[in-house]
């Protein structure tokens, strides 16, 4: 579990047709371009993935050690 997942949660809309409608929209305060962060692990079955295709998509690699700080810093137990 996430510490903070109530508080995301509570703060997102929560049907995933309004979700990807957002994501396909346009971009937020006429600004060249809108990031939208998309973890493997938040992609569960049974939410559309028809979509992806029509954005651009970009991977943000990360050192792992720096992965690692940042998920422990988060987690009491990982």
């Amino acid at each position: 579990d996430h510490p903070m997942r109530d508080a995301i949660l509570a703060a997102q809309p929560q049907n995933p047709t309004a979700v990807i409608e957002q994501l396909l929209g346009p971009v937020p305060a006429q600004k060249a371009h809108f990031y939208q962060k998309h973890m493997a692990q938040h992609m569960i079955p049974g939410i559309p993935r028809d979509w992806v295709p029509g954005v651009v998509n970009l991977f943000l690699i990360r050192h792992p050690a720096r992965v690692a700080a940042s998920f422990s810093a988060k987690y009491d137990n990982p």
